[in-house]
């Protein structure tokens, strides 16, 4: 697909906060997020902004400035997507306990349903006293903008909230629930050196420059091993396998 460059137009002007609501007014409409009460945009690195904006916009507009020379370092802790279901739980127990648990909410009618997955949240709160920080956006209608239906603009969207909120959490990297089936075995059947496909040499080079390593904690195991996973942690009655029926 062709790109369009942003010729005149500074990334960083296409944010803007108004409360706890941050907003991305891209050529062709607005997206927005809500934030934690004591997130302030002036704190967060222009890295982070300018990798936000090529995971929204990259299938349609250039980006990326020319001159741009990333300099944020790496933070402390991992941050964990965490849809609540069966791929991203099994990361969730496989990961440390200093993982931030940051799970990216619908704010607009979805067929996906959260009952399930805030189920699960409630009840690893009460067994652990650990924390998933749900950030409402309704950034997935930015397709619709290009008569495509809703969801992810490009695979790095689905954790485009980790990215805006690495300072605020002092994220280190960005943790993904992509078993085998969507890494080594392509379409789940044939093998590949998943470090000399495209989409690893995209993204993982782009986050790292950001001070976030890209993450992938069952890239190596079957979707019925994440079951497994998730069965021998406990969790097997808690987590909902279809995030688009009720629980």
């Amino acid at each position: 697909m062709t790109t369009t460059s942003l010729p005149k137009l500074n990334v960083l002007d296409l944010w803007k906060q108004k409360g706890r609501k941050l907003i991305f007014s891209h050529p062709r409409g607005v997206a927005s997020w809500r934030m934690p009460r004591d997130f302030r945009l002036n704190d967060v690195h222009p890295d982070l902004l300018i990798v936000a904006s090529h995971s929204l916009l990259s299938p349609w507009f250039s980006v990326i400035p020319e001159d741009w020379v990333p300099s944020r370092t790496h933070g402390r802790f991992p941050g964990l997507s965490f849809s609540g279901g069966i791929d991203s739980t099994a990361c969730y127990l496989l990961m440390p306990n200093d993982t931030v648990l940051l799970h990216h909410r619908r704010s607009y009618h979805s067929l996906l349903k959260h009952q399930g997955a805030d189920k699960l949240f409630k009840y690893i709160s009460k067994t652990t006293g650990r924390k998933v920080y749900s950030i409402s956006s309704d950034h997935e209608k930015i397709r619709t903008f290009w008569d495509k239906s809703n969801g992810f603009s490009t695979d790095l969207a689905a954790a485009v909230h980790l990215i805006l909120l690495a300072d605020y959490f002092d994220l280190r990297g960005i943790a993904l629930g992509m078993p085998i089936d969507n890494t080594y075995l392509w379409h789940g059947h044939r093998y590949r050196d998943f470090s000399q496909t495209k989409w690893w040499k995209t993204w993982s080079p782009l986050l790292s420059s950001i001070g976030l390593d890209l993450i992938l904690p069952i890239a190596g195991v079957s979707e019925a091993t994440a079951v497994n996973l998730v069965k021998a942690g406990g969790l097997g009655e808690v987590v909902s396998s279809c995030l688009r029926a009720k629980h």
